[in-house]
């Protein structure tokens, strides 16, 4: 079985940034626990940003390529074609059905001049297929299993997940990249290679996208104007 791990976003009226490893986990394996070449983060069809997601791997891929092959924009498309792959999966794969339950996909995207991070997710009050429209200016933060209520405590209090209103795009970035540092430094399931996902709304809509080791993103962040190079 194989499993995603951690996911990072955050919105506000003029950009969205998705942001996630490289590290699958596998479960029963005897000769090998991760693979860290894994590219998560996946680019959707212009005008829409990225997509990513934590949990089973097989259920995150597929409703990524069949949302992608169609085309499909809408909120209740994606939700339609989330409840495609889950019937096909749990027909083919009954014994997952607990880990495609407890999976979560994400996509940005702009419409009508918004800016938009929503998720993707089964109720498990009602086992219904459900969507919903992220806050602006708040951190979204998916944790790896292994990362403890404790941890994720400690690390909201520190970094403030609820208030990024103040801050600029360029000290956004750096703070999540530190907050990526943090869990891939406690948490075996979570890679040092960073992936992030960007879409910037200036007049033409700009999407772009970073990778690299983590600790190297954030020495060339630091040094100064390296976003206006970009844009």
């Amino acid at each position: 079985m194989k499993y995603m791990t951690v996911v990072l976003g955050v919105v506000s009226d003029e950009w969205s940034i998705l942001m996630t490893d490289t590290r699958m986990v596998f479960k029963d394996m005897s000769n090998k626990e991760y693979d860290d070449s894994v590219v998560k983060l996946k680019s959707l069809n212009y005008p829409h940003g990225w997509y990513a997601g934590t949990g089973y791997s097989p259920y995150i891929d597929a409703f990524y390529y069949l949302a992608n092959r169609c085309l499909i924009s809408s909120s209740q498309q994606y939700l339609d074609a989330m409840a495609q792959v889950i019937t096909e999966l749990v027909h083919e794969q009954h014994h997952n059905i607990s880990d495609i339950l407890n999976s979560t996909c994400l996509r940005t995207f702009i419409n009508e001049d918004q800016v938009y991070l929503e998720i993707f997710f089964i109720d498990q009050n009602n086992g219904q297929t459900s969507a919903y429209t992220y806050p602006k200016d708040q951190l979204l933060v998916l944790f790896p299993a292994d990362y403890t209520s404790e941890m994720q405590s400690s690390l909201k209090q520190k970094y403030q997940f609820e208030e990024f209103r103040s801050d600029s795009f360029e000290n956004i970035v750096e703070k999540l990249l530190n907050i990526f540092k943090e869990i891939s430094i406690n948490s075996n399931a979570v890679s040092e290679i960073c992936e992030i996902g960007i879409m910037k709304k200036d007049g033409p809509i700009k999407k772009f996208s970073l990778s690299g080791n983590i600790h190297e993103l954030i020495r060339k962040v630091e040094q100064q104007n390296y976003f206006a190079n970009l844009f």
